[in-house]
Order: structure tokens, then C-alpha cells, then sequence
């Protein structure tokens, strides 16, 4: 049952960095799983995607956002800002979770601001990441369909050249049965 107070009421409101934290180590974990998938790609030992313009443009999307500064005086102006680091040797990021969990107020504002939405701060890195991964439109779809294009018609050319080949073979074990014939 909820009445009326005898007493003076206290109400603080307080931001939590928890849901911030946990999204941060999220971030982490799925940049250094697409750092190690691209890093799969590159290199003599690379996959099937040696060499191909695709992975340079994504490693320089991926560079370019883990190089994103704000010029926000005062407040979050980078990543490390917010406890995450680059690891220049292997290219993985960290996160220490007490940079965020020791954030006052305006400083948990202010990373929300550098963090912005899918239009503006770092969020905004999402719509050039969509360039590459729409199933639609983006870049790796357009590439394997031009693969799959490419090798239909080459499938379609094979088979042709191997009728043809057969053909040939027939006609000439023809001419070979005809010339031992007389």
C-alpha cells in the first residue's frame, strides 16, 4: 500500500555505467572477432580474399574508428577515454571496465555523446560497416553475386567446351576406325 509520507522524502537519481560497460566489452569482443577474420584474409597464408580491395577498405574502416577523436573540451574525446586500448602488436582491442565504472555524471554524458547514434560520433562508423555487410547492397554482396555470376558462366563455358571436346573425340575416333578400315 502506498500513502502519503509522515516524513521528508529523499528521491537521488543516479546514473548506472553498467549497461555502458557491458556494451563496451561487447564492442571489444566483436571488433577483435572481425580483426582476427580479416587478418585471416591477408598475408602468403591468407584465405580465398588475398589481395582483394574489400578487406583493405574494411581494415581501413576498422583503423579509422578505433582512431575516432571527438574535440569535445573536457569531456570523452576517444576510446581510450573510456578504458578501451589498442594493442598495436596483434591488432586486438582491451577493455578495462574501470574507467566507465568511475565516471561521475557528466562524464558518463559526455561518452554517450562521443558513443552518439548511427548518425553522428562513433556510432555513425555503423553505416560505413553497413556498406560492406548489407545483405543487399553492401560491397561483399555485390562481390559474391559477381563471383556467382562469374562462375555460372564459367560453368556454362566449360560444359561447352567439353561437348565440343567430345564431339571432337567422336569425329576423330571416326576417322581413325575409317583409316584402319582401309
Amino acid at each position: 500500500i502506498v500513502g502519503q509520507s509522515t516524513s521528508a522524502t529523499t528521491l537521488t537519481l543516479a546514473s548506472d555505467p553498467t549497461q555502458l560497460s557491458n556494451d563496451l566489452q561487447t564492442f571489444v569482443s566483436n571488433y577483435n572477432n572481425l580483426e582476427a577474420a580479416v587478418k585471416a584474409q591477408v598475408g602468403t597464408s591468407g584465405g580465398a580474399l588475398v589481395g582483394d580491395s574489400i578487406i583493405r577498405q574494411l581494415q581501413q574502416t576498422m583503423q579509422h574508428m578505433i582512431s575516432h577523436f571527438s574535440s569535445t573540451v573536457g569531456g570523452v574525446q576517444s576510446l581510450s577515454d573510456l578504458g578501451v586500448t589498442f594493442n598495436g602488436i596483434d591488432g586486438t582491442l582491451t577493455y578495462d571496465p574501470s574507467k566507465v565504472g568511475a565516471m561521475g555524471a557528466a562524464q558518463l554524458t559526455s561518452a554517450l555523446t562521443f558513443l552518439g547514434s548511427t548518425t553522428t560520433g562513433l556510432g555513425a562508423f555503423s553505416q560505413s560497416f553497413d556498406q560492406f555487410s548489407n545483405s543487399v547492397t553492401g560491397l561483399i554482396q555485390i562481390e559474391i553475386s559477381g563471383a556467382t555470376t562469374s562462375d555460372t558462366e564459367l560453368q556454362k563455358h566449360i560444359a561447352s567446351t567439353t561437348a565440343q571436346i567430345n564431339t571432337m573425340q567422336q569425329n576423330l575416333a571416326k576417322q581413325i576406325e575409317a583409316a584402319d578400315a582401309l
